[in-house]
Parts: C-alpha cells; structure tokens; sequence
C-alpha cells in the first residue's frame, strides 16, 4: 500500500450507510461493498487512487490507499466518512424521526471533496430512470476509466480525468444512453472543472452559483453534487422531472428558517390544515415503475428531499394534507416505493424491501 491511517471517530458510525449515498447501483466502478469492507476509487488532484475502509472491533476506521493519490484520499477520509457532519442542530420532534435517529446514530453527511466527479452522475441522473442513468454511468466508467490502483476488485475503475469526458466521441455517448443535453452539460462542466474544484475553499454557496452557471445544471443537479462534493446539509434536491405525475404530490414547501433546517413546511391554503408527517429518507428511498416510465423519480428522487436534513437520521419529515397512504397510492399499480434505511413508514404502506 501506499498510504494508511487509523481514524478514530469520536461518534457512532456506520461505514456502508454513511458512503451509501456515493454508489450508484450495485454495478458502480467506483465503489464496491464486498465482505472485507468498502472499496472506492477516485480522481483526486494528486491522481488515481484506491481506497479501501474496514471497521475494526473497537469501532475505529482502517483506512489502506494505493496510486498516486493515496496520500491525498487518505488525508480526506475523515471528512468522507463524516467528521464535519455536526448534528447539535438536528432535534428531531416527531416521535418516527426521534426512533430514526436512535436506530441510525451512525449515519453521517458525506464530503468527498471532489466536484466534477460527483457532478457527472447527477447530470446522468437527469430525466431518467435510475437503471437508466446506473447503466450510462457504469457503461462510461467501465469503457473510459483508468484502471485501479492496488489490489482493487477486478472490475474496478478510476473516474477519467475532464479531459476524457470533453473528448468522447457522439458515438460513445450514444452507446452510453446519454442524451445531447446531458453530453453537453458534463462537456460544459469539464471545461471549467478547475474552477468548480477551486469553491471547495470558497464555499459551499459559491460552488451553487458556479454549477448554476454551467448550461443544463439546475437546482436539483447543483444541489445534489454540493450535498456530496462540499457535505452541505441544507443544500436541498428541488424541482424533480417526475413529481408533476405522481399521483398527489406533497403542497409546495418553503425553505424553513435555520433553526429549523431539517424539516419542510408547506406553504398556502393547506398549511392550516391537520397533517399526518411522512417520513421520507435521504439515502436509498425512491419511487420507481416496474412497468413505465411515468410516475418514476428519477435515479434518486429528491421527492423525499434528501439534502434537507440535519446530520444525525439525514431525513426530511414532509408534511402531507393527506397521510401516508394517499401519498403512495399505486398508479395503474405499478409504482412502489422503497425505504430500505429508514423503514419507519407505517406498517403495509408502500413496499419496504
């Protein structure tokens, strides 16, 4: 190996579900989960880089890198794994929330402190279904990526560096299932991939407005690479393709004071009305179709807001005028909804799996 180091971390700590937010499906190049512990590759600004985390009885992280980048991946473990995640401001009031944080006390916010490399996925993952865009990232990564340092698994591979992606011929695009307003997106952010680089120093709110300013990144893709990227816990997932179909979607929600970040309100006529909270996860829960596109949510709905939550559970409590079950009615019976974190929703509602 190249570099290693013990990290110690001074809160309960889940591993698997802390990085669980940075796999893209269980065919991602970059990020294996396999019986030693997590495997993740990157693209750090010292190079390619293997990292390979196990959890020791005594609850301290072994951290072993291997290529150019080790020392700089192992130097940022900490801040993967959470270490900047301060949930004092996270005091849950509804009792499904208080029961998720106690179950979950180790779940932490991510921050890869890596910009175009979690930005490429979230472009993928626009407008699309998630085997949709896990496919055309594990088709690009698998064909264009570097090979893996160290003694990675097998089918492991390096994100390729901006200059790969802006040279990728239409063809391989193509192949991938990328359409050209999301070839032109990662184009467009591969030419200034420096500059999105550099608001790693300067914030999390200049890295918003320099995504922004990029031609097909919108709120929800800036929002979704700035949670993972900088570890922002109130940058939030707004604005997703697919909640116009569900079938009742929740009111609409105003951002909440700071003091309250963690929870959504909603705004105009229903907010008097009595309301039944639904629990909804930041991690793994989404709405998908098993015969249609329509009703599906994209590769990770932000209908359950992932990003607007406060360290600790990492959830959203979003109130509904109607409880629960209205919420996840089947359309023409084939829409579920997953919540394999979490799983606090109410017992026979929606599919938990």
């Amino acid at each position: 190996m190249d570099a290693a180091t013990v990290y110690r971390p001074p809160h309960a700590l889940d591993v698997r579900l802390t990085l669980s937010a940075l796999r893209r499906g269980a065919g991602d190049p970059t990020h294996v989960v396999d019986a030693t512990g997590v495997w993740r590759t990157a693209l750090t600004p010292d190079g390619p880089a293997t990292l390979h985390l196990s959890r020791q009885a005594s609850g301290a992280v072994v951290a072993a890198a291997w290529g150019p980048g080790a020392r700089w991946l192992v130097g940022a473990v900490p801040d993967l794994l959470g270490a900047r995640d301060d949930p004092r401001g996270f005091l849950p009031a509804h009792r499904l929330l208080r029961e998720a944080a106690k179950r979950h006390a180790g779940l932490r916010l991510t921050r890869t402190g890596l910009v175009f490399e979690m930005l490429v996925p979230a472009v993928l993952e626009q407008k699309v279904t998630g085997v949709e865009a896990r496919r055309s990232w594990r088709e690009l990564i698998v064909r264009h990526g570097l090979p893996a340092p160290g003694p990675a698994p097998q089918r492991m591979r390096v994100f390729p560096p901006p200059g790969v992606w802006r040279r990728l011929p239409s063809w391989e695009w193509h192949r991938s299932g990328a359409d050209g307003a999301r070839v032109q997106a990662i184009a467009g952010a591969a030419a200034v991939a420096g500059r999105l680089e550099r608001t790693l120093e300067s914030g999390a709110q200049e890295g918003q407005r320099v995504l922004r300013s990029i031609a097909g990144v919108g709120a929800w893709t800036a929002a979704e690479v700035i949670q993972r990227s900088h570890g922002d816990a109130d940058a939030v997932s707004v604005g997703d393709y697919h909640i116009p179909a569900l079938p009742r979607a929740p009111p609409p929600m105003r951002a909440a004071p700071r003091a309250q970040r963690g929870r959504a309100t909603p705004s105009g006529p229903a907010a008097g009305s009595p309301r039944l909270p639904g629990l909804l996860s930041w991690t793994s829960g989404w709405w998908s179709t098993s015969s249609s596109r329509q009703g599906g949510c994209g590769a990770q709905s932000p209908l359950h807001e992932r990003a607007a939550r406060r360290s600790l559970a990492q959830v959203l409590v979003i109130d509904l005028v109607a409880g629960p079950p209205e919420l996840l009615r089947p359309v023409q019976g084939s829409v579920r909804v997953r919540y394999p974190v979490l799983g606090v929703l109410p017992p026979g509602v929606g599919d938990p799996t």
